[in-house]
């Protein structure tokens, strides 16, 4: 029982830092956006490209993160 236990509160620490990573990502992506969307409006849409490229895959990495943590929460909670 003290195994199950164990794995259980590790699945929720994992969860929360998978979270907080994600909503780290999520801000990046924000403000990578909006990096390329002042680029663009000052007229140097070539710079901008690498911000929203940057943006793009933080995007995709924080729902994934969020993803991962909400699956192993789920975990978490039916192991106990």
């Amino acid at each position: 029982m003290a195994s199950v236990n164990m794995q259980s509160r590790e699945m929720f620490v994992r969860s929360v830092a998978f979270f907080i990573y994600g909503v780290g990502l999520a801000s990046l992506f924000i403000w990578c956006i909006m990096q390329g969307i002042m680029l663009h409006l000052q007229g140097n849409g070539a710079g901008a490209f690498p911000f929203y490229f940057l943006g793009w895959v933080s995007g995709i990495g924080g729902l994934a993160l969020y993803w991962q943590a909400k699956e192993l929460f789920h975990f978490a909670e039916i192991s106990k």
